[in-house]
């Protein structure tokens, strides 16, 4: 198994963006991208929901005046259902759709236009109305910003900008009324500048409190995803060999204890342990970096040879090596044991210490198959250490598989029953 640190690289690093953002507590300022993106990508589905409902609600407030319009701008009043319903619906219904479907960016971006939009048409009547009553139509204005900075609510800096853009629109359109007089006209900036005043510093508190709370969630979020990490990073190398990397002596027993449990449901398995020949003669020539390297080397050839995703290759002690393989019949575990003896063998790693006209390194291999042969699983194991032993005892480089009548007889060949050839390279 090959372990990625990349998602507790990833956590470590969120993490620290998240703490820099809390202790410096400059929440509206952008965060980093990364941080950012995933600040998007976690609240967008919670962002459009909220969007599109209060777009509803908005335009059923929002077509309620058509009936004030009626009392406020009589003169006006076709115009007023040409925008209102001819053209801020569509928009909004508009908006309402393409929310989900674009960047983060342009959301936003589209509901400040949209809210520009909704500011200009209060305005718009306000300006054109002769009405006696027209002025009443400016309070609409102050409305819609409200509605924006509040219950929309935008995001700060369009909200900042939806208010700039009604502020500016109210002094145009009361220069251009001077019939309003000096007082009526400095009420209705004052009522607009108020409610800009009051509404922005609403959207400020609460832009600024969504993103602490969501940072101090995401921050233990991810301290305890971390933890997590650590966790499992400890029960790994609990279970790892340092050296080569393959599943140590502690993780081969537990994985042989759950083998030996499905084997009593009639799931045989096979045990093949394998130890590299002449070993101690490697180290005294090379040297014992040398042999680290060349035990490295072997696992890289064992471990893409065993496949199955309940398999197991580990390093069982010194230069010895054991493949538990899951389903496995007698045939089929001899098979496999002699690809990983050919596999080395054939890798031409030399090895000059040998002394048997051999120089090359080599394995031998013991197999033995519960298949309902076995009282424990501990036994099992035993009777793969010895048929290694047979197997180096025969000449070495070759691979012996524990015949069923050293089960059936307690351990002791019977002894008109020859052994089995053991099969050589």
């Amino acid at each position: 198994m090959v372990w990625n640190d990349s998602d507790q690289t990833e956590t470590t690093r969120l993490l620290q963006q998240a703490e820099k953002v809390i202790s410096s507590g400059r929440y509206l300022r952008k965060f980093e991208p990364e941080l950012e993106g995933r600040y998007e990508a976690d609240t967008q589905a919670d962002r459009v929901r909220r969007i599109r409902r209060t777009i509803v609600l908005g335009l059923a407030v929002f077509h309620a005046y058509n009936l004030a319009a009626l009392v406020t701008t009589p003169d006006l009043v076709f115009l007023n259902l040409v925008l209102r319903i001819g053209v801020m619906t569509p928009v909004g219904l508009l908006i309402a759709w393409s929310v989900g479907r674009v960047t983060p960016g342009l959301r936003e971006a589209f509901c400040g236009l949209g809210m520009v939009s909704a500011t200009g048409i209060p305005l718009v009547l306000f300006w054109l109305s002769n009405a006696p009553s027209y002025v009443l139509m400016a309070s609409g204005v102050g409305l819609t910003v409200i509605f924006s900075n509040t219950t929309l609510p935008l995001r700060f800096p369009w909200a900042c900008t939806v208010s700039a853009t009604a502020a500016a629109g109210m002094a145009v359109a009361v220069a251009a009324r001077p019939d309003l007089g000096a007082g009526a006209a400095s009420v209705l900036v004052l009522d607009l500048a108020t409610a800009i005043l009051f509404s922005l510093l609403a959207t400020y508190r609460i832009e600024v409190g969504a993103r602490r709370d969501y940072l101090l969630t995401l921050r233990e979020s991810l301290r305890s995803d971390r933890l997590a990490a650590d966790n499992t990073a400890l029960a790994r190398l609990s279970l790892t060999d340092p050296l080569t990397g393959l599943a140590n002596r502690r993780a081969f027993t537990a994985r042989l204890s759950a083998f030996w449990q499905a084997s009593t449901r009639g799931k045989p398995f096979a045990v093949i342990l394998l130890d590299v020949d002449h070993f101690k003669r490697f180290n005294d020539r090379y040297g014992h970096g040398a042999g680290d390297a060349c035990l490295r080397e072997i696992s890289a050839i064992l471990a893409p040879l065993v496949p199955g995703r309940d398999d197991l290759v580990a390093r069982y002690g010194g230069e010895e090596f054991a493949v538990l393989a899951a389903d496995c019949s007698y045939a089929e575990a001899v098979g496999l044991a002699e690809r990983l003896r050919l596999a080395v063998s054939g890798r031409g790693l030399p090895h000059a210490g040998r002394a048997d006209g051999i120089s090359q390194v080599t394995i031998s291999v013991g197999v033995a198959v519960s298949a309902g042969h076995t009282t424990s699983a501990a036994a099992l194991v035993e009777a793969a250490d010895i048929a290694l032993y047979e197997a180096k005892a025969r000449g070495r480089d070759q691979t012996y598989p524990m015949p069923a009548y050293f089960f059936e007889s307690g351990g002791e060949a019977p002894a008109e029953t020859p052994p089995p050839t053991p099969l050589c390279a």
